[in-house]
């Protein structure tokens, strides 16, 4: 094949890729900053949509429902590397993990998630469900809210609770995040780095 050619292939090549990216669609809410620190746990909020999907029929513009979680990780025990590719039910990790969760709930219980709109509104959000995430983390679902186009900034307040370190008194407290719109509907060839996404 000569040069001129071989350059026509490639050309050819990289021409038909491009026609052929894919969509993908985002919408979602950032946190300003990198979440919280609370007795040796780092705490973020996600306020998701979909996220980097790309699926022809589903109606991205109209979908305005966005999933809520609040997110847990420890930062005083290091991750085993051991545990990075072990089976989900492996004894060590579930041992760990539970571990970890009993730590959660007596230093970091969650009462509810309150999501505030510019408008003052507030949609006051309870737990559903606390799930495993990954490495030391823990997921508390709290279901979806519905958020309007033209709100590009919203408030989440997490209540909690703890036992104080005599184990005498429960102590309440909260914490607060900023969290900005992010959106983006781009035909691309790999999904995009979605910026200040702590997940």
């Amino acid at each position: 094949m000569s040069t001129n050619l071989r350059i026509k292939f490639v050309f050819t090549i990289a021409v038909i890729a491009l026609a052929n990216c894919a969509t993908f669609h985002s919408r979602l809410f950032v946190t300003e900053g990198k979440g919280a620190d609370v007795k040796g746990l780092h705490i973020f909020p996600t306020i998701v949509a979909y996220e980097n999907t790309v699926d022809e029929k589903k109606d991205f513009i109209t979908d305005h429902d966005f999933w809520v979680e609040l997110r847990v990780a420890d930062t005083l025990t290091p991750f085993p590397k051991k545990f990075l590719h072990v089976n989900q039910e492996h004894l060590e990790l579930a041992s760990a993990r539970s571990k970890f969760r009993q730590r959660v709930m007596s230093d970091f219980t969650v009462d509810s998630m309150i999501v505030v709109l510019p408008s003052s509104e507030r949609m006051t959000l309870l737990p559903i469900i606390d799930v495993p995430g990954w490495k030391w983390q823990l997921i508390f679902r709290f279901g979806t809210v519905s958020v309007p186009d033209s709100i590009s900034k919203l408030e989440v307040i997490v209540p909690f609770h703890y036992v104080d370190s005599v184990g005498s008194e429960i102590k309440h407290d909260s914490v607060m995040f900023i969290m900005s719109r992010y959106e983006s509907h781009l035909k691309q060839l790999w999904a995009e780095e979605i910026p200040n996404n702590l997940r």
